[in-house]
């Protein structure tokens, strides 16, 4: 039962996105450089990945797994120690750089994006910093005939690509802007500037790469020595996929451990915790799924880590906080 389940979302998926799926992450404030290059290096010199397993329990169920490498230039310049948020502000540009690989599969598609990109961060005040990024994007996607359930072989979306591979490969790069200080930030990219004009072998991925428009926001704050609040937020449009809309508010202990709730209108409500071991960042977040996304009936489950290359004194005290 539950194989039709997923065959017949798949199907639907398919069917109204030609192939195309919007990758989504209850984390998504860890991983700001995806949907913003010029993001790079914004928390640091910094190892990341996750892993997301959707609607556990499926055969073929979606599975992302990604891992990201980021090298703040400016962290290399001071052999010292770091304290996080109380650097010097240095005048002149600072760059940053990084470098991503994302896996996606479920059902019978798969898709691998690797990604080049950098940032270039002027200091305009003590406090305020401008932030300008780019990215070189590579896409690779394919679907396998083979795998296609009774149900899908039965669509005429689906039916001239049983048992053969169809494959689709193209190259975009994205462009952003932002703003940040010490406890906020703001900005705005544009992913997939190419639009759909890479050279897929037929017609089944001609609609996939839509330019996609992000922005993002986060704001924290702390209540007490020992308590602090966070809030991240991100809307994404395109013209095929439209608009989604998810925040997130987390609370955060010593600089140490956090505990938070999430929101993806009409497709999910999480929860989140993770904690700080030294340079290690461990973290779980949970959905379920509401709206559109009920039909499959089943969790998601997200495990975070991450790992800075540079030691980073982390105050206890919450008045300057750490963890976005």
């Amino acid at each position: 039962m539950k194989k039709i389940l997923l065959a017949s979302f798949i199907l639907f998926a398919s069917s109204s996105s030609q192939g195309q799926n919007r990758k989504h992450s209850s984390n998504f404030s860890t991983f700001q450089q995806y949907y913003n290059p010029a993001f790079t290096g914004f928390q640091g010199s910094v190892v990341k990945s996750y892993y997301r397993n959707q609607w556990a329990g499926f055969d073929g169920a979606p599975t992302t797994l990604f891992v990201s490498g980021e090298i703040n230039l400016s962290d290399y310049g001071n052999k010292s120690l770091l304290v996080e948020g109380l650097q010097p502000v240095k005048r002149g540009v600072k760059h940053s750089m990084g470098f991503s690989v994302l896996h996606d599969s479920y059902g019978p598609f798969v898709e691998n994006q690797i990604l080049l990109s950098y940032k270039s961060l002027v200091s305009l005040t003590d406090k305020i910093r401008l932030q300008a990024g780019g990215a070189i994007a590579y896409h690779a996607q394919s679907l396998d005939g083979s795998k296609l359930t009774s149900e899908e072989v039965n669509d005429p979306t689906l039916q001239q690509y049983a048992n053969q591979t169809s494959r689709s490969n193209r190259m975009d790069f994205n462009m952003g802007l932002a703003l940040s200080g010490p406890d906020f930030y703001a900005g705005y990219a544009m992913q997939n500037i190419r639009g759909s004009m890479g050279s897929p072998d037929n017609d089944f991925f001609t609609n996939n790469g839509k330019m996609q428009h992000n922005v993002q926001a986060g704001y924290r704050a702390a209540i007490s020595d020992q308590v602090g609040l966070v809030f991240n937020g991100l809307f994404r449009f395109d013209n095929q996929l439209k608009q989604t809309i998810e925040g997130q508010l987390k609370g955060v202990f010593y600089n140490t451990a956090w505990v938070g709730f999430g929101y993806r209108r009409a497709l999910a409500y999480s929860l989140t915790a993770g904690f700080r071991m030294k340079q290690l960042k461990f973290g779980y977040s949970y959905e379920i799924p509401t709206g559109d996304a009920q039909m499959t009936g089943s969790e998601t489950n997200e495990i975070v880590v991450t790992y800075d290359l540079k030691k980073i004194i982390h105050p206890k005290q919450m008045r300057q906080m750490s963890i976005w």
